[in-house]
């Protein structure tokens, strides 16, 4: 992270990078090949214990934009793969322990 502005980002909101292993729930990250935030990329991959990820050949940072379509499909297959988890975590959540 100390190629990319992500660290001065996370300073200024008081994140560390020992905060991202706190983070259990699956999370999925999607850059474009040519994104200038590949290494920002690279550290999450890294950090986050339940991380997904996807690097979208020939295209850049914008990719959600430049090609929707890849985009929700990767996200799609995401959430079709963590709705149970993500269910039975929200109803974890719901009870007292």
């Amino acid at each position: 992270m100390d190629n990319t502005m992500a660290i001065k980002e996370f300073d200024e909101d008081g994140i560390i990078a020992t905060d991202f292993s706190l983070i259990s729930s699956p999370t999925l990250i999607i850059y474009g090949e040519y994104s200038p935030c590949l290494p920002t990329y690279w550290k999450l991959k890294e950090l986050l214990p339940n991380c997904q990820s996807k690097i979208l050949p020939k295209i850049g940072h914008f990719h959600p934009v430049v090609q929707p379509k890849k985009f929700v499909y990767n996200l799609g297959k995401f959430l079709q793969k963590n709705a149970k988890a993500e269910e039975l975590f929200a109803l974890s959540a719901t009870k007292e322990l």
